[in-house]
């Protein structure tokens, strides 16, 4: 992606939708900041809501180490992707999840973790804890959502993919005309049109290959 875009560059152009280029005593550009954050966040939140194949994506990795089942997530940590264990010998497994109910059934299969056996996890508050505890030192990757990050500073960027950043421009630009009793209904539409624009293209990223159903119990029973 390379579309990123500057918190002063963002802020002019709410400034010049809303029509208040010279208006800075009545609307600051900490206040238009505020805006832009808030809708911005929505906007990075439609586009991890859209599925698919991510448009932002990090990956933390760590070493579990004997004994220990519970590991603190990444400080910016939002929504969990998926988890690879690295178990020696360039085998890397695919950790599943277990459902609450499931907590103690998996745990007593056996103890350890080894080649053709499954390994779960459950996100616990802000920790990601494993069944059945590790038997060893293991690599650990957390592929995930990082949350939102606010722009502060006027070079800070935030990447709107295809220009869809301008959904949050004319979001703030409304919040502008409201302010100053003014129709916010031209800037709500055009955030509108936007909004269909992207709905129709943000979980299409790899426009010929579509997500696919897939056995999600492919190696979860791998003794049966």
């Amino acid at each position: 992606m390379a579309s990123a875009q500057s918190l002063t560059n963002m802020i002019l152009a709410v400034r010049r939708r809303a029509n208040i280029e010279s208006q800075v005593g009545f609307i600051s550009d900490a206040e238009i900041t505020e805006y832009l954050n808030y809708c911005l966040s929505d906007l990075y939140d439609q586009l991890v809501q859209a599925g698919g194949q991510p448009w932002y994506r990090n990956s933390y990795t760590f070493t579990a180490v004997n004994n220990t089942s519970a590991y603190s997530l990444p400080t910016d940590f939002y929504r969990l992707v998926s988890v690879d264990i690295a178990l020696g010998g360039g085998l890397v497994i695919s950790a599943r999840p277990y459902m609450e109910a499931e907590r103690n059934r998996f745990r007593w299969y056996y103890q350890g973790w080894f080649a053709g056996r499954p390994v779960f996890y459950r996100l616990l508050g802000n920790q990601i804890n494993f069944i059945p505890t590790p038997s060893g030192s293991y690599s650990i990757t957390l592929n995930y959502y990082p949350t939102f990050t606010k722009l502060v500073s006027g070079s800070d960027t935030f990447d709107g993919v295809n220009g869809w950043e301008e959904l949050a421009v004319w979001k703030a630009a409304a919040y502008c005309k409201a302010k100053g009793d003014e129709d916010p209904g031209y800037c709500e539409a055009q955030a509108a049109k936007l909004q269909e624009r992207i709905d129709a293209l943000a979980a299409q990223r790899d426009a010929e290959n579509p997500e696919r159903v897939h056995d999600v119990t492919v190696d979860l029973y791998p003794w049966y």
